[in-house]
């Protein structure tokens, strides 16, 4: 009658697992059959919309990157324009040509080639009429590109009439002002002399700037110059008509070089304005052409919305079976799954656990240094036969838990207890350079910690503390009941200086010495006999430095 309960059982479960199964996979099928349908529906339905706006943005993108590639290279035209007037002044109008004017041509052909490309791109047929009524205003603009670049070698042509080729206007006027310094040089006028400094610096200060306003000051001083030259009874005839005619030609240079600027900027000024109206244009036209495409994608969309929103009420309804029928089993396998996950992490450290569960196995890794400590419960055993052993492992579990905490804060890795004994490592299995400094950070807390228990609890428990440094092998070994451990030399001894340790005290080794001398206090201990090691030297941890 047992194995016939227990058959019939078997079999309900097989059953009710096959109609949740069956369930599952028409609900699966019928979903995927409307996500199939509304996908292809929707895929149909942007197909033409598609065709007709997705060429239109590339070419609307693309003309407005030519645009601004033709801005760029009217900025640089500019620059060189203004490179060639600097040089003109500066080294002379054959240096100037050379250095600028074969480039600045070239920079006009890549406008022209420029424009050209958009004239061609505006003329396709999948483009808006606003676009293709622009085409007039960019022939215009054509012809006013040949026509700044005729009045451009007209101003070359006129910076070629005012000096010698290769001298710059700067330095002619200069040469001009040192021969008109030379007349004047012996006069005993100092308001002569001294008005003519001040038109070198006005001059400077000119040619630094060209300001209208330095341009103002520069006329002043020359006329004033010119009236002291004329009054001056210091000066020979012949010295008074040699400097008057050196400084009208020192004025003459400026005036010409003024107008030289003029006709420079105002062709400039008149092409980048001309420019400016073209390009602010195309842009705008392409811009409404990419706005009028996206709006033929919202109403496409609009019109899909109805079908969308049925679809997916289906598919939301279809949704909540398959939800309810596995929402329990998934909220118990999260729960276990949980469950596992907290006990495995308990158990081992995070990075271990993961390796363990990607590759399960022996783990076993050599760390070249680490810091270990052991810790005991001086009286414990004494205190053991006086109470309860329910109050025994409670007392023991707050202090444990205590030490958890600030280990837990101070990012080191508690390996194990062993009834009261407390066993904690710095520098694994995520290896650190202060591995030492932390183990000894702990241990004066743990002191403090066990000081606040006694004054809590009214008892006089005592901790001894031992701290080693050196290498260890640290892993996880065995298929039940398996924890991570520790093996080695440094740990023998960590656990002799602890044994071997004065209660209410921290003993540390010589090696933990090393690494600690300078940041903490401690007090020589000496020469002391180590099972299995013989005399050591240790030392006592007392505070920080």
């Amino acid at each position: 009658m047992f194995f016939l309960n227990l058959l019939s059982k078997d079999l309900d479960k097989t059953w009710n697992q096959q109609t949740i199964s069956r369930r599952f996979k028409l609900a699966s099928v019928t979903l995927l059959g409307l996500v199939t349908g509304v996908t292809l529906t929707s895929l149909i339905s942007f197909h033409f919309v598609r065709q007709k706006t997705e060429l239109a943005m590339v070419k609307c993108v693309e003309l407005q990157q030519l645009v601004f590639k033709m801005n760029q290279e009217l900025e640089e035209t500019n620059e060189l324009e203004q490179g060639f007037f600097q040089e003109i002044l500066t080294l002379g109008v054959e240096r100037a040509r050379q250095n600028h004017l074969k480039d600045h041509d070239n920079n006009i052909a890549r406008i022209q080639n420029i424009s050209q490309q958009i004239s061609q791109l505006i003329r396709e047929q999948n483009l808006s009429q606003n676009l293709h009524k622009s085409h007039d205003d960019l022939l215009a603009y054509n012809q006013a590109i040949e026509q700044y670049h005729t009045e451009f070698k007209q101003a070359d042509n006129i910076a070629e009439e005012l000096g010698n080729k290769n001298i710059g206007l700067i330095t002619e006027n200069q040469k001009i002002l040192r021969l008109l310094h030379k007349n004047i040089e012996y006069t005993e006028n100092v308001d002569v002399i001294d008005v003519y400094h001040d038109l070198i610096a006005s001059a400077q200060a000119y040619f630094l700037t060209r300001k209208p306003i330095e341009q103002q000051n520069l006329n002043l001083v020359i006329n004033q110059l010119e009236e002291l030259i004329k009054q001056d009874v210091y000066l020979t005839a012949d010295e008074t008509e040699q400097a008057l005619d050196h400084l009208s030609r020192s004025e003459l240079y400026f005036q010409k070089i003024s107008v030289l600027e003029n006709n420079i900027n105002q062709i400039s000024e008149q092409f980048e304005k001309e420019s400016e109206v073209i390009s602010n244009q195309l842009i705008s036209l392409s811009n409404e052409e990419i706005q009028f495409a996206h709006q033929e994608i919202k109403r496409t969309s609009q019109r899909m919305t109805v079908v969308l929103l049925s679809s997916v009420i289906a598919m939301m309804t279809l949704s909540v079976v398959i939800w309810r029928s596995f929402q329990s089993a998934l909220k118990q396998l999260e729960v276990e799954q949980e469950k596992s996950e907290r006990l495995l992490l308990n158990i081992l450290p995070e990075s271990i656990a993961l390796r363990l569960k990607n590759t399960p196995g022996t783990i076993a890794d050599n760390f070249e240094e680490v810091t270990v400590l052991f810790a005991d419960i001086a009286g414990f055993t004494q205190l053991s036969a006086q109470i309860y052993p329910t109050e025994l492992v409670n007392l023991l579990n707050e202090i444990f838990s205590e030490f958890d905490q600030i280990t837990t804060q101070n990012n080191l890795e508690k390996i194990k207890t062993i009834g009261d004994a407390y066993l904690v490592v710095g520098g694994l299995p995520n290896p650190r350079s202060d591995h030492a400094e932390a183990i000894a950070k702990l241990a004066l807390e743990m002191q403090n910690k066990l000081i606040k228990f006694n004054q809590k609890h009214d008892h006089n428990l005592q901790i001894r503390i031992g701290i080693n440094t050196g290498p260890v092998v640290a892993g996880v070994i065995g298929a039940k009941k398996f924890i991570y451990d520790l093996w080695g030399d440094t740990v023998n001894i960590a656990s002799r200086m602890e044994s071997h340790g004065i209660i209410g005290e921290i003993q540390v080794t010589e090696a933990t010495y090393q690494r600690l001398q300078g940041k903490y206090k401690f007090e020589e201990r000496g020469l002391i006999n180590v099972k299995g090691k013989g005399e050591m030297s240790t030392y006592l941890l007392k505070g920080t430095a």
